[in-house]
C-alpha cells in the first residue's frame, strides 16, 4: 500500500531537507581548506619573532663594538619583511572569525580564496610604505597591522572592493597620480603608499574584523 502524502507532509520534507543541507554546507565551510592550522600558525609566527629579537641583539652589539672603536656611523643588519605566509594566514583566520566561513591558503588565485572570490593580503610592520604590482587583481583586499607582532598582536582591516574599483582606482599614492593613472601608465616602481595615507582617504569604507592578541583568532 503507497503512502500518502498530504501538503503539509510535503512542505515539512522539504523543510527538513533544506535544514540538512544548510547544516552541511556550514559545517563545510567552517573546515580547514589547507594544511596550516593553529598550531604550524603560531609556530611560524614563534620562530620569526624569535629570529626578530636575535637579530635586534646582533645590531646592539654592531653598536656597541662600533662605539668601542670610535666609529660613528656603523651599517647593521636590517630585518625582513614580515613574512607573507605568516600575515595571509593570520587575516584567514579573522574573516573565519568574523564570517565563519574558512578561507583557502592553498591557491595560486590570489593570496586566499573564499566563495570565489580573490582576497590580496598587505601586511605592514613599519611605517614604510607598502608596494602594489600594477597586474595584481583583487575582489577583496585586507591589510595586517603587525606593528606590534613581538607581542603577538595585530589589527586586521578589510576593504571589500577590488582593484579596478572607483574607490580604489581613485586613491592618490602621491600628490599628482591615483592608483589607476600609475597602472595606466605601467610605473610599478611607483605603486607604494604606506597604509595611514591609504586609510585617511577611504577610512568611511575600512572595516577593522579585528584587534587582540592572536589567540584571540582561534
Amino acid at each position: 500500500m503507497h503512502a500518502i502524502y498530504t501538503k503539509n507532509d510535503i512542505c515539512n520534507i522539504i523543510k527538513i531537507q533544506s535544514i540538512i543541507r544548510g547544516f552541511l554546507v556550514r559545517n563545510k565551510n567552517k573546515q580547514l581548506k589547507d594544511c596550516i592550522g593553529k598550531k604550524i600558525l603560531l609556530h611560524m609566527l614563534k620562530i620569526h619573532i624569535i629570529n626578530h629579537n636575535l637579530l635586534d641583539k646582533v645590531n646592539k652589539e654592531i653598536k656597541d663594538m662600533s662605539n668601542k672603536n670610535g666609529i660613528k656611523k656603523c651599517k647593521i643588519c636590517r630585518h625582513n619583511n614580515f613574512p607573507s605566509h605568516i600575515s595571509e594566514n593570520i587575516a584567514k583566520f579573522a574573516i573565519y572569525k568574523k564570517y565563519k566561513i574558512m578561507p583557502n591558503w592553498n591557491t595560486v588565485n590570489g593570496d586566499l580564496t573564499l566563495c570565489n572570490r580573490r582576497i590580496e593580503i598587505k601586511a605592514f610592520s613599519s611605517k614604510g610604505p607598502t608596494s602594489f604590482g600594477p597586474t595584481e587583481n583583487w575582489d577583496y583586499i585586507y591589510f595586517v597591522d603587525c606593528l606590534d607582532f613581538t607581542s603577538y598582536k595585530f589589527k586586521i582591516y578589510e576593504l571589500k572592493f577590488s582593484n579596478t574599483s572607483d574607490i580604489w582606482s581613485g586613491i592618490k599614492l602621491n600628490k599628482n597620480d591615483t592608483y589607476k593613472d600609475i597602472v595606466d601608465k605601467n610605473q610599478r616602481g611607483k605603486l607604494r603608499s604606506c597604509f595611514s595615507s591609504i586609510y585617511e582617504q577611504i577610512k568611511n569604507h575600512t572595516n577593522l574584523i579585528f584587534d587582540g592578541h592572536i589567540n584571540d583568532l582561534f
